[in-house]
């Protein structure tokens, strides 16, 4: 019988590693469905999955949970007032373990898949560079066909960005001047982040970088659609 010391010690490193586990799915949910590519989504994995090989990955689904989620996630995402869905999304962070915050996220990204197929089917893949102090801690690029283009952004090794307990890889303090350069084109653009339903208008002086610290305010990924300006 493993001694008690061992079960604290143990459980304590679980609770630090399942939450970086948490923030990677997340940044690879995302990269799977924006990446050149066909997505594929495993039954059941709408969810963390903590599934090995078979047969341990066919147990039965709890379809009625994922429904619920995915109403949820919908309700969101509909909401017409931006603070109270942005309230709702802050939720479905604190309760990470839950895994409803994945769900979230594939279906936002999805719902917007199949609006604009061309985009992934047909758009060109442009990676971006970032600067500053964690500027190989973010992954970022642009998937853009005709008048749509949009900006993926996720972070990698969450580990060494001096994340406090409980706290996710969100805002100034995590990123500081971290950036991501913008080409040419898009000089002058404001971004719309259809995950968080925020507003980023660069200002002129930085119209060629947006900083990570205001895309990954309040979510660990970013999904934004960019817009022109008139």
């Amino acid at each position: 019988r493993p001694s008690q010391a061992f079960i604290d010690d143990f459980l304590a490193f679980w609770k630090v590693i399942s939450r970086l586990g948490a923030f990677n799915s997340l940044s690879q949910t995302l990269l799977k469905i924006t990446c050149p590519g066909v997505p594929d989504i495993y039954q059941g994995t709408e969810f963390w999955d903590f599934s090995l090989v078979d047969p341990d990955n066919r147990r039965l689904v709890d379809y009625d949970q994922r429904r619920q989620a995915m109403d949820e996630a919908l309700a969101i995402l509909d909401e017409k007032h931006p603070k109270t869905a942005q309230a709702n999304l802050a939720g479905l962070l604190s309760s990470l373990p839950d895994g409803r915050v994945k769900q979230y996220v594939m279906s936002a990204v999805l719902r917007f898949r199949a609006e604009q197929p061309e985009v992934f089917h047909q758009g060109h893949y442009i990676p971006l560079e970032l600067t500053g102090t964690h500027a190989g801690h973010g992954v970022a690029f642009l998937r853009h066909w005709e008048d749509v283009t949009v900006l993926v952004v996720v972070p990698r090794l969450c580990h060494a960005l001096g994340i406090r307990r409980n706290e996710p890889p969100c805002g100034k303090r995590i990123w500081r001047n971290t950036a991501i350069l913008l080409p040419p084109a898009l000089k002058g653009a404001h971004f719309e982040n259809l995950l968080t339903r925020q507003t980023l208008r660069p200002g002129l002086k930085d119209s060629g970088r947006i900083a990570m610290a205001e895309i990954l305010k309040d979510l660990p990924v970013g999904f934004l659609v960019a817009h022109r300006a008139v």
